[in-house]
């Protein structure tokens, strides 16, 4: 019955865009393969950001919540909680298909008299801009999101460099030329998209029709946050190792054996640094093939997942090195009540160069107070234990 009405439909669409008709029909099964992937890939992150706040909402309570507000613990509630907001509204669009129950205006097209042409561009014109506004809107919180696990990791190696203002000056200017450069890439990429692929209710979420050479564009977007991570690696391994290593015990010639400290502190943000490289560099390593060699209805199969793995380890990060530090803290004098000013505080370490470094596991900037020299000397010998670094396999006897 309804024959005459879809055949003028179906020639109306071929004759408007024949090459993106050919191609859905060409690939009609790898499409929806890619978007039930996509979707399977999304609800799974979304179920494990659920499970990791659930599992973790005692340690974050204790560490963060209940804990001075620094810097770094906004910018950590910021990091879990907008990830979980932003896959959260993701999942709707994601998972039905996208269309408008209102007319777009049509004031500057031309319009033929075929009734079946009116009606189908109509719909194609509200779906682009409900699609355009839904990936947009996608792409500009997740950059937003990449650069503030970015800037946790900055903090890190921040502290690890002693805090510096002109290390604070470049590490600022490079995130900031990060993610202005990753949203101009994006934005400009994603403004520009103008076929999106419509197959009905068999087709959830918004897949765009592109060849692989305008696709390749997009793997610029993965380019700065993949530098980033190489740079803030090759910093904080150089500094981890150059505090470890105490010197070098000559063998025989050419050849010494190196004799480490044990200093848990450093440890941790050596380990969680190689943790974090791994995983981002994995995760941007196959962002970039896709993006490069892939269809574009790939393109969004692994932002959700991305987003969750740097947003898990970010939080655990920070919950880690405030546990280390709970761990390692003296126990405080419970006769003065102002001794504890709920500042986690690591104990102080020696540098290579001799001089002491403070470091907050809160990644905060903490005020030190002034000392007299009776005053640090007396300090000193009472948490001895906690300032002479300890070659491993030595164990001091109490």
């Amino acid at each position: 019955m309804h024959t005459p009405l879809l055949n003028a439909t179906t020639a109306a669409a071929r004759t408007i865009a024949p090459r993106w008709a050919d191609t859905i029909a060409y690939s009609k099964e790898v499409v929806l393969w890619d978007s039930r992937h996509t979707n399977s890939l999304a609800l799974a992150s979304f179920t494990v950001l659920i499970l990791d706040l659930l599992s973790n909402i005692t340690d974050e309570i204790d560490l963060v919540w209940r804990k001075p507000w620094t810097f770094p613990s906004l910018l950590h509630v910021w990091n879990r909680y907008m990830t979980l907001f932003t896959v959260f509204l993701c999942l709707p669009f994601m998972f039905r298909e996208v269309e408008s129950n209102t007319s777009a205006p049509l004031t500057d097209v031309r319009m033929p008299a075929t009734s079946s042409y009116l009606l189908l561009h109509r719909d194609s014109l509200t779906r682009m801009r409900r699609c355009r506004s839904f990936l947009i809107t996608e792409a500009i919180a997740s950059t937003l999101l990449f650069g503030s696990f970015d800037l946790m990791l900055m903090l890190r190696v921040w502290i690890l460099y002693g805090r510096t203002r002109g290390m604070g000056y470049i590490f600022g200017s490079m995130l900031l030329v990060e993610v202005v450069s990753m949203s101009a890439i994006i934005l400009r990429l994603e403004s520009s998209i103008r076929q999106f692929i419509h197959l009905g209710p068999l087709l959830q979420g918004c897949y765009f029709s592109s060849s692989i050479m305008a696709t390749s564009r997009f793997a610029f977007y993965a380019i700065p946050p993949l530098l980033v991570t190489i740079l803030m690696f090759h910093l904080t391994t150089r500094k981890c190792l150059a505090s470890l290593r105490l010197h070098n015990i000559p063998i025989r010639r050419g050849l010494a054996l190196t004799s480490w400290v044990d200093r848990p502190v450093i440890t941790l943000f050596l380990r969680d640094g190689i943790v974090w490289f791994v995983v981002v560099f994995a995760f941007y390593g196959a962002e970039l093939v896709v993006w490069s060699v892939g269809r574009s209805t790939q393109m969004q199969v692994l932002i959700i997942p991305s987003l969750t793995l740097f947003s898990l380890i970010s939080a655990r990060v920070l919950l880690n090195t405030r546990a280390l530090s709970m761990a390692n803290k003296p126990p405080a004098d419970d006769s003065d009540p102002g001794s504890s000013s709920g500042l986690e505080d690591v104990p102080m370490e020696e540098t290579d160069t001799g001089a002491k470094e403070d470091v907050d596991t809160g990644m905060g900037v903490g005020e030190v107070e002034a000392r007299t020299a009776a005053e640090e000397e007396e300090e000193e010998e009472e948490e001895e234990e906690w300032l002479l670094p300890v070659p491993v396999g030595w164990r001091r006897v109490a």
